[in-house]
């Protein structure tokens, strides 16, 4: 038998030592809060104290396991000590808890509604400028931005979410898309830009309509917010990033897409992105009509240059600024 079958998982020591990080600080009040919630919970159905049972350390940060576990045995020999007291009201620490979480829920809620962005699809497709660049990076093994640069997309996830009624972008406050939907429809996310340092920079698109016709997109709206969670769903689930975001972008970081269910408001998908903020496309096809939604972090379709000190810098595109075309541009080497 292996040592590590032989370990106890709710040890600190089972665990190496951690560094004191802000988030190993978070991860031990995780662990204390959740078993201090469990705790008092059980005693309060009228549970044996020896039987108080633990919570899953699958819903802690996966890097600080010995920090939540430390906090969880914290919880336990507080509770322990106030019972040995005859100080420990279990009843009275359930409705406390029930009451702060009301109001965290309420003040989530609140937050979660903030206005985060605008979406104005423009009244005549034909009359502004036909971006190709932002929609290529789901069909091309490199694509290059206006001047030339390269970006080598790879697909991260496809998903399909279950959409009845009006469908809102989330996340950062909540903004009506003017679409009402009924059925599974499909979502697609590419690190547009592989090679980059970092975390890369996702590309999200959502289609209802499709996607073979699909001839560039225009700007429709930008995305902006304090946190970097985008969803797609129903009014309403804004808050869930709130309340989850944590735990679903270490929980399902393997596909970068989560789709979670909520009783409440359905379906919603959910992206995440080192950007914090979302230019909006709409990609369209060779009529004119919309069949899809893009949210491009990877500032493809922005028009660099470099400044007088030789800075990299963005601005609006010029009048005249045309997009790289490969069978008539050089792309430019790096």
């Amino acid at each position: 038998m292996s040592d590590d079958s032989l370990r106890d998982p709710y040890d600190p020591e089972s665990y190496p030592a951690e560094a004191k990080f802000s988030a190993q600080l978070w991860a031990f009040e995780d662990g204390f809060n959740e078993q201090w919630r469990l705790l008092a919970h059980h005693v309060a159905d009228g549970g044996d104290v020896s039987t108080v049972p633990y919570p899953d350390l699958g819903h802690f940060d996966p890097r600080f396991p010995r920090s939540a576990v430390e906090g969880i045995q914290q919880a336990r020999a507080d509770a322990s000590q106030m019972m040995a007291e005859g100080v420990y009201d279990a009843a009275g620490i359930v409705r406390t808890l029930e009451q702060e979480a009301l109001e965290r829920r309420r003040l989530r809620e609140a937050e979660a509604l903030v206005d985060g962005g605008e979406y104005d699809p423009p009244a005549d497709v034909g009359a502004v400028r036909l971006h190709t660049t932002v929609t290529r990076l789901f069909t091309d093994a490199v694509v290059h931005d206006v001047i030339g640069c390269p970006y080598e997309p790879v697909h991260v996830a496809t998903k399909y979410l279950p959409l009845h009624g009006p469908v809102y972008l989330l996340g950062h406050g909540e903004i009506d898309l003017g679409l009402s939907l009924e059925g599974d429809y499909r979502i697609d996310v590419v690190n547009a830009d592989s090679t980059a340092p970092g975390s890369g920079a996702l590309t999200l698109r959502f289609v209802w309509g499709d996607p073979s016709t699909i001839v560039g997109a225009v700007s429709a709206g930008v995305v902006r917010g304090p946190n970097r969670w985008v969803g797609l769903g129903h009014a309403g689930a804004s808050h869930l990033i709130h309340e989850e975001g944590y735990r679903i972008y270490h929980g399902n970081l393997s596909d970068r897409l989560p789709v979670i269910y909520d009783e409440r408001f359905g379906s919603s998908a959910w992206f995440w992105s080192a950007s914090g903020g979302y230019p909006v496309f709409l990609a369209v096809d060779a009529d004119g009509q919309p069949v899809g939604l893009i949210l491009d972090s990877s500032g493809i379709t922005n028009y660099y240059y470099l400044d007088e000190d030789d800075e990299v810098v963005s601005d609006p595109w010029p009048d005249d600024a045309r997009e790289f075309d490969p069978e008539r541009d050089e792309p430019l080497a790096w």
